[in-house]
């Protein structure tokens, strides 16, 4: 279920996206130039003209017009700098309306009485200012993040790019055209996609175990969902290259699933490699490390 706090993070994320298994007949033909899709597409703006430009798919980083705010920037007294670095993260991923700040001091200073949690959270703003604003002067305004009152927010004159919404931007798209046209002419989509998840949301991140693992789940299943409809389009098209590496990406990183595994066994079928079917049916590696097992039975294979 979608509570109020998802709602807030990313307002275009309204449903789960799921797809059945098209048969070959409902599958577009023809194949499409694959569009070079990769992470370029978000870093390529660092030196345009956007004044934030943030990836935190499998780690965070920061450019602020163009250039990457250095770690070294984020410092505070006492080991404090986690917790900047934690708090930018948390609100740009909740940008589009005020933080307040018992929100901030509930997540990041839970063991503090009041006074000392505001100070801490005073302290810990000041200092991400300076890390944006090297220049700012004391009592000047901020012209990224203002506040305190209604809450702490980034500036709507800032033009911003995020990888995350990049990506569910382009995921959203692959499953219409998909609809639409079919998963072949969706490929180039999803490849982009797949692109641009470069690991889980705000991997490494400090605290935000604390508060994203219902987004990050969200965006590893769109992931898992992008691997297994570029595997799909593999398997109808008797790409043998793409089929095990897409199948194998899913299984690897996701866990057994039959229909990936039956595709990946008439792909190894179809390549004469006899070995292959039996030794993945019999000794699947995804299947004995991991819990969901939906590996199929030698005998569903040979039925096909």
């Amino acid at each position: 279920m979608f509570t109020e706090e998802n709602y807030i993070m990313w307002p275009y994320i309204t449903e789960e996206y799921t797809l059945r298994r098209l048969l070959p007949s409902e599958v577009g033909t023809g194949h499409p130039d694959i569009a070079p899709g990769s992470r370029r597409s978000i870093g390529s703006r660092v030196s345009s003209t956007r004044s934030l430009v943030v990836t935190c798919l499998g780690g965070f980083s920061l450019y602020v017009e163009g250039q990457r705010v250095d770690p070294s920037r984020w410092g505070v007294r006492n080991g404090g700098s986690q917790k900047v670095v934690g708090v930018m993260a948390y609100l740009i991923a909740h940008r589009h309306q005020p933080v307040p700040k018992g929100k901030l001091i509930d997540i990041f200073w839970d063991q503090a009485d009041g006074d000392k949690g505001n100070q801490s959270l005073d302290r810990t703003i000041s200092a991400l200012r300076r890390a944006l604003e090297p220049s700012l002067q004391k009592y000047q305004q901020s012209a990224y993040i203002l506040g305190p009152r209604g809450g702490y927010r980034l500036s709507s004159d800032l033009d911003i790019a995020v990888d995350a919404e990049e990506f569910v931007a382009c995921f959203k798209e692959a499953v219409e055209s998909e609809r639409k046209d079919g998963v072949i002419a969706a490929v180039p989509l999803y490849r982009r996609a797949e692109a641009l998840y470069a690991g889980p949301f705000m991997s490494g991140v400090p605290y935000a175990e604390l508060w994203c693992h219902y987004q990050s789940q969200i965006l590893a299943d769109y992931h898992r969902i992008t691997l297994t409809r570029l595997a799909y389009a593999a398997w109808v098209s008797h790409d043998f290259d793409g089929i095990t590496s897409y199948a194998h990406r899913v299984l690897g990183e996701y866990g057994c699933q039959g229909d990936v595994c039956g595709w990946l066994v008439d792909a190894y079928a179809d390549g004469a490699a006899a070995a292959a079917v039996d030794r993945h049916i019999r000794t699947c590696p995804y299947r004995r490390q991991l819990s969901n097992v939906q590996c199929p039975e030698m005998s569903a294979v040979l039925s096909r």
